[in-house]
């Protein structure tokens, strides 16, 4: 999964793959920024992928019935 972290003094964003497991260890250790301050994870939505055709028409009730 990707995360996303904020540095707490600089502003600075850093992105990086991670697994949940490491992820996990890292709530206990701190990221630390360039700057001498602390990353701390950003919490954002999650991109929604549609693929397909869309709705089909049998979805909608039909006005006749």
């Amino acid at each position: 999964m990707r995360y996303e972290f904020k540095c707490n003094k600089c502003g600075k964003i850093l992105t990086k793959k991670m697994s949940v497991k490491e992820m996990e260890d890292t709530k206990d250790n701190t990221i630390l920024c360039g700057c001498g301050g602390e990353y701390k994870k950003m919490y954002s939505t999650t991109p929604i992928v549609v693929k397909g055709r869309g709705t089909y028409t049998v979805s909608y009730p039909n006005k006749d019935r």
